[in-house]
């Protein structure tokens, strides 16, 4: 899991929050900000709502020359007493490689990674935790260029799928689930029957699953 501190004076204005749908409900996300940087987009509120992780905000008491950068340092230290070993600094200031050089250095485990980032996403995908393997996998897919013509088939065909399984389902006692299993599909590229017929099954128990899989399978 991740410690995730933003230093929002620096990077609210060049996308340093870009990443944080990545969080989890293990992870540690720290916001400081001054008075000149108070707001955050509505995106990354619902964002940190849904992960569950455990936000805090921090604001600059007194106005002074690096305050914020006083800190982060502060609470890095903190958090790495407390045992945390994987941290990400979020800002454009290359002060804090000092920092993460020095922790970098100590004597630890072997999973200690300490990083500074100009978003919370390179940093999420740069941090050793294997833990953090799943995440990391899947926000390098998701950064991984597609061709423009393969993709318009893929969003074409995902799109035909979708009004079909809308189409089979409409008057049965599964349409209220819609919603629900045209998001299953979505979410896999090209599902085997078998796969389809496993999921529901396991969803909705034999009976309704085999139900549903004898309405499905004639449009998959």
């Amino acid at each position: 899991m991740a410690v995730v501190l933003v230093d929002y004076e620096n990077v609210s204005s060049s996308r340093g929050m870009r990443g944080v749908e990545y969080l989890n409900a293990g992870d540690k996300l720290y916001v400081f900000y001054s008075a000149c940087c108070a707001k955050i987009r509505n995106e990354e509120v619902n964002y940190i709502k849904n992960s569950n992780c455990d936000f805090k905000v921090v604001k600059l008491v007194k106005k002074g020359k690096n305050g914020l950068d006083f800190y982060i340092a502060t609470t890095i230290g903190m958090e790495y007493e407390k045992g945390e070993r994987q941290i990400v600094i979020v800002s454009n200031d290359k002060g804090y490689i000092a920092i993460a050089d020095y922790i970098n250095s100590l004597p630890c485990a072997s999973n200690r990674r300490i990083i500074r980032s100009a978003n919370i996403e390179n940093g999420l995908a740069m941090l050793s935790d294997v833990n953090n393997e799943d995440r990391r996998r899947l926000i390098v897919e998701n950064n991984e260029m597609r061709d423009l013509v393969e993709a318009q088939k893929y969003i074409y065909s995902k799109t035909v799928m979708r009004k079909a399984i809308e189409k089979v389902l409409k008057g049965t006692k599964f349409e209220v689930d819609a919603k629900k299993i045209i998001e299953y599909f979505e979410s896999v590229d090209s599902p085997s029957k078998k796969a389809i017929y496993t999921n529901y099954l396991h969803e909705y128990g034999l009976k309704e699953g085999l139900e549903l899989y004898r309405i499905l399978k004639n449009v998959i």
